[in-house]
């Protein structure tokens, strides 16, 4: 059998946020977005059971690292909070 994975309870997530300013990594006052429904307990599903990275569709976000990057152009690169 295989190991079971921890399913976060829905009414108790933290909301994931990832950072919206034009330029990310600048120095300015920062603007933070919310996830998405789905794409926010996916990563907290992931972030639950220990996971590196989680797959959205165009974008991959390293829980390692705490960045949304996307998949088609690794050089775009976002931070993203919990």
């Amino acid at each position: 059998m295989g190991q079971s994975e921890s399913v976060p309870d829905p009414q108790a997530l933290a909301q994931w946020e990832w950072k919206a300013n034009t330029d990310p990594f600048a120095p300015e006052e920062p603007i933070w977005e919310p996830y998405q429904l789905l794409d926010n307990y996916l990563l907290e599903k992931a972030y639950f059971n220990k996971q590196s990275e989680v797959d959205l569709g165009d974008y991959i976000v390293s829980l390692k690292n705490m960045l949304q990057i996307k998949k088609y152009n690794p050089y775009k690169q976002r931070p993203v909070r919990r």
